[in-house]
C-alpha cells in the first residue's frame, strides 16, 4: 500500500513537470514580453497547475468513459496512466517551441524542427497510451481505442465549454466604464 501511494504522489510530480513544460512551450514565442522573474514565477506558480487540471480532467473523462464502456480500472489508476504515457508531449512541444528562439530566417529547416518533436513523440505517446489503457482497464485494442477517441472528445467538448464560458463573461459583463454611470441597490445598500 505504501508504494501505491507513493506512485500516486509521483504522477503529482510527473503533472506538474507536464504543467510547467506545456505553459513554457506557450508562453516561449513571447518571451520578449516578460522578465526572466516574471516568467520563472509564472511557470512555478502556473505550470503545476496547468498540469494537475488538464491531467485530472481528462483522467476523469477516460475513468467516466471506461466505466460506461465496462472497463474496470479505478480512478488513480487512470491519473497514473494519463500521468507518466503523456509526458512526453509537453516536452516535445517545448523543445518544438524553442526551434523559433534559435533560428534567425524562418525556412523550410525551421519548420521542420519546430514540428517534427511532436510528431515523432505524438504518436508513440498516444500508443503507449492506448496500449496501457488495454492492461489497467481490461479492454481489447479496439475498444481501448474507442475508450481513447470518446475521452479524447469528452475532454475537448469541456475545454471548449470552458472557453466559451470565460469568452462570454469577458464580452458580455460590463466595465467599470458602465458601472459609474449605474447605482446598483442591494439590500439597501448602494454602490
Amino acid at each position: 500500500m505504501q508504494a501505491f501511494d507513493r506512485s500516486l504522489v509521483a504522477a503529482g510530480g510527473v503533472n506538474a513537470l507536464s504543467g510547467v513544460c506545456l505553459l513554457a512551450a506557450v508562453l516561449a514565442p513571447a518571451y520578449h514580453m516578460f522578465t526572466p522573474g516574471l516568467l520563472i514565477m509564472l511557470l512555478v506558480l502556473f505550470g503545476p497547475l496547468l498540469g494537475f487540471i488538464l491531467t485530472s480532467l481528462f483522467s476523469r473523462c477516460a475513468w467516466t468513459v471506461g466505466r460506461r464502456l465496462g472497463g474496470g480500472a479505478t480512478l488513480e489508476a487512470s491519473y497514473r496512466l494519463c500521468a507518466w504515457t503523456f509526458l512526453p508531449l509537453p516536452l516535445a512541444a517545448l523543445l518544438g517551441s524553442l526551434v523559433p528562439l534559435l533560428v534567425t530566417e524562418p525556412d523550410w529547416l525551421a519548420m521542420v524542427l519546430f514540428f517534427m518533436p511532436p510528431v515523432m513523440v505524438g504518436p508513440v505517446a498516444l500508443r503507449n497510451y492506448v496500449l496501457n489503457l488495454v492492461s489497467v482497464q481490461g479492454f481489447t485494442r479496439k475498444r481501448s481505442i474507442a475508450c481513447f477517441i470518446l475521452s479524447l472528445m469528452t475532454f475537448l467538448i469541456l475545454i471548449a465549454g470552458f472557453l466559451s464560458m470565460f469568452w462570454l463573461l469577458s464580452v458580455y459583463l460590463p466595465d467599470s466604464q458602465h458601472l459609474e454611470n449605474l447605482k446598483f441597490y442591494f439590500c439597501g445598500w448602494s454602490w
